[in-house]
């Protein structure tokens, strides 16, 4: 376990939104990655829309010109 959540930057713009909606539209049993955003959210206390406020989820664009 860590104290803070780690620091993470992703080219899937997906994760960026569904982090931002929470953890209860995160964890909805149509997501398809619910389990493991399930697992997530109990690390942090359940507050998955934080992860990109603070800066610890990080969205970088890929394959630009």
């Amino acid at each position: 376990m860590h104290p803070t959540a780690p620091k993470i930057v992703t080219d899937c713009k997906g994760l960026i939104d569904t982090a931002e909606r929470g953890m209860t539209r995160a964890t909805r049993s149509d997501q398809p990655l619910a389990r493991i955003w399930n697992s997530i959210a109990s690390c942090l206390d359940e507050q998955l829309h934080t992860l990109p406020e603070t800066g610890h989820l990080r969205w970088v664009p890929a394959h630009l010109t």
